[in-house]
């Protein structure tokens, strides 16, 4: 085999890994809505519940807690699911599965409003549903960071361009940067096409969300990356006639420092090999994976 062909290959390989993780991610997360649904909000609607309901978490709490989160979950599992499935073969029909579906992922919009308040809501009520939880086994925090994401994807402030349109979001948290002769304590969004440095708002309300104003951003096709002495990296954004954006950075411990690094680097050389792609396209990359 050539070392040409040998790279086509390897990114229809990389290709179908990919389709691969999007639909066993979406598998797990079905299973985990099914959790939910079939778990805590039957536990509500049975006339002979296995755990004891407070009686007063009954009625407009428990409608906050749960939302439309049983149209979420039978969305998925009954078209958003079936669609990825169908289309699995055909990277080019997938993506056209994302853009016809844009419109129901507003379908979050609901559950994501009433987050803060679920969140109290909850607590208040911790010992109940931690029994529930024992009882089945079953756990909420991945639900609960997929709506965690996109509730702080919604409370970015004065961002100029379209959001959806940066990418999926990798990750989020706080990141201490140096830009300027000024150290700031920044709240940093990193999707696959930007990183946004933002100042975190705290809410002033128990029902409140916290906020995030928005500060720099860079593209991530543009940012080169230099691991520095103590515990630093550097961020640098360089283009002809834009001014250059240096910044000195370090995470909140090690261990969120290595991963702000590893997703960092990760994205960089992502963007890297899909501009490749594009500037020398091969037949092989643009047929549907067989």
């Amino acid at each position: 085999m050539s070392l040409r062909s040998s790279k086509k290959l390897k990114k229809i390989q990389h290709l179908e890994n990919l389709i691969t993780e999007l639909i066993n991610t979406e598998e797990n997360y079905i299973k985990d809505l099914s959790n939910v649904v079939e778990c805590y909000l039957q536990e509500f609607r049975t006339p002979n519940p296995r755990i004891c309901i407070p009686g007063d978490l009954r009625g407009c709490k428990a409608q906050i807690v749960f939302a439309n989160i049983e149209d979420i979950y039978y969305w998925h599992k009954e078209s958003f699911y079936g669609a990825l499935e169908k289309h699995r073969q055909s990277p080019k029909d997938l993506a056209k599965v994302f853009l016809k579906s844009e419109s129901q992922f507003h379908i979050y919009a609901k559950y994501s409003g009433n987050k803060a308040k679920s969140h109290y809501i909850v607590t208040e009520y911790a010992s109940y549903f931690d029994a529930v939880r024992k009882h089945f086994n079953q756990k909420l925090d991945r639900v609960l960071a997929t709506v965690n994401d996109f509730t702080a994807i919604q409370s970015i402030n004065n961002f100029h361009g379209d959001i959806s349109d940066q990418g999926k979001l990798v990750y989020h948290n706080f990141l201490t940067c140096k830009y300027k002769e000024k150290k700031t304590r920044y709240y940093v969004f990193l999707f696959t096409r930007i990183i946004i440095f933002t100042k975190k708002i705290d809410p002033k309300r128990k029902y409140s969300s916290a906020t995030y104003n928005y500060k720099l951003e860079m593209p991530m096709n543009k940012v080169s990356v230099k691991e520095l002495h103590n515990k630093r990296f550097s961020m640098i954004y360089a283009e002809p006639n834009v001014e250059e954006l240096i910044l000195i950075c370090f995470g909140e411990d090690e261990t969120i420092h290595n991963l702000w690094l590893q997703k960092i680097h990760e994205q960089i050389r992502m963007q890297r090999e899909l501009i490749a792609d594009l500037v020398n396209p091969s037949t092989e990359s643009e047929r549907e994976v067989v």
